[in-house]
């Protein structure tokens, strides 16, 4: 376990973020990691608990309790608090493919299950790992990973998001010979063109892509299964197919007015601002400067709608949310819903930095939306 009392010695530290003001002006990735000083010290916080809930990784509705990968979480604590983050990093990468990229952007269910959080601060576990993989990049422990032997099958991953690159990794380490197809043109998937810039950086995604191709996994990107390559000529080449195209179809909202011209789903938008951003294209079709923008739905991705309409320099947002606002606080006296998360008022990123620029959050809450207004000619107008 971490340091004797460590949880009453220490409280909870947030990874350090750049200004709200200063980072609206670019789409540069605005947190920090930990310094191995700061990420001890979070360490010693961990009780190695007798029944570690943070890595149980049980399905609860829609919700999970603990890690949903299984992540050996107090083991790993342990090792950073006694500061050696080599062997740490070889017990997160037991059970972890990418911890750059979840140590990033994953929501952290294993906090909100952390048995401190029953009356107190969870342990930073998310900012702990972040930075036990930024340390073995730094330190050139992440090395490509080729297989002893290899098999004589050979394998497609049609897709190379999240799925796609994980099968490929896991494949590639049984000696199989993988080629990942990526209709893109560089590979990530909704890594790369889906999650914002300035919640993670692209360059973190493409050093884990060279890893890999060191690793003897094979990319092709700009290749549309079905448009470049047929689905027969995949069976010939391949003894296995592995489909890993995500969800392409958005749920959309199919009320009066929808028709409307400036109607657009949030992955059209966001892909563009990457691709945009990558030089990929000149100039996004899709834009939000200078215009007044509506984000229908609450969640991470209306989020990321808003922090990158703040950064395209919109006129205003308003963010509509079906649900009556929760309340500011809950107790710990009164916290009965552990290890799930306290259902609290919370600002994401994104509203912060709305609300350093204008004032006030751009939420509105309880809003059901009806129909769209649009004028004589089509345009949406509300």
């Amino acid at each position: 376990m971490g340091e004797f009392k460590g949880f009453m010695n220490y409280d909870k530290q947030q990874l350090d973020e750049l200004s709200l003001v200063e980072r609206i002006s670019n789409h540069d990735a605005f947190q920090q990691r930990f310094t191995k000083d700061e990420a001890a010290e979070q360490g010693a916080r961990c009780m190695d608990c007798g029944t570690p809930f943070c890595q149980t990784g049980e399905p609860h509705g829609k919700e999970t309790i603990g890690c949903p990968i299984g992540n050996y979480i107090p083991e790993w604590n342990d090792l950073v608090y006694r500061k050696d983050f080599k062997t740490a990093y070889e017990r997160l990468s037991e059970t972890n493919n990418f911890p750059e990229f979840t140590g990033r952007v994953c929501p952290a269910p294993c906090e909100h299950s952390c048995v401190m959080k029953i009356n107190r601060e969870s342990v930073a576990i998310k900012g702990i790992e972040r930075t036990i993989i930024d340390e073995a990049y730094e330190n050139g422990w992440v090395k490509p990973t080729k297989p002893e032997q290899r098999q004589s099958e050979t394998v497609a991953i049609v897709g190379s998001g999240p799925a796609g690159l994980t099968a490929a990794d896991e494949l590639n380490k049984l000696g199989y010979k993988v080629t990942v197809y990526e209709r893109a043109h560089e590979a990530g998937g909704l890594l790369m063109y889906g999650i914002p810039n300035m919640k993670l950086d692209k360059d973190v995604v493409r050093r884990r892509i060279e890893v890999m191709k060191q690793s003897g996994i094979e990319f092709m990107t700009d290749t549309e299964i079905g448009v470049d390559v047929s689905r027969d000529e995949l069976n010939e080449r391949h003894d296995a197919i592995i489909l890993c195209t995500g969800s392409q179809n958005a749920r959309d909202l199919p009320l009066e007015g929808r028709m409307g011209f400036g109607i657009h789903f949030a992955m059209d938008y966001l892909t563009e601002q990457g691709q945009f951003l990558n030089g990929e294209i000149n100039e996004p079709e899709i834009s939000a400067k200078g215009k007044n923008v509506i984000v229908i739905g609450a969640g991470d991705t209306g989020a990321d709608c808003v922090a990158t309409a703040l950064r395209e320099n919109c006129k205003s947002i308003v963010q509509f949310n079906k649900y009556t606002k929760q309340p500011e606080e809950i107790t710990f006296d009164e916290n009965t819903y552990w290890p799930l998360a306290m259902p609290v008022f919370k600002m994401d990123y994104a509203h912060k930095e709305y609300e350093s620029r204008f004032g006030f959050e751009p939420r509105a809450y309880g809003v059901q939306t009806m129909r769209y207004d649009v004028d004589r000619i089509g345009n949406v107008k509300g």
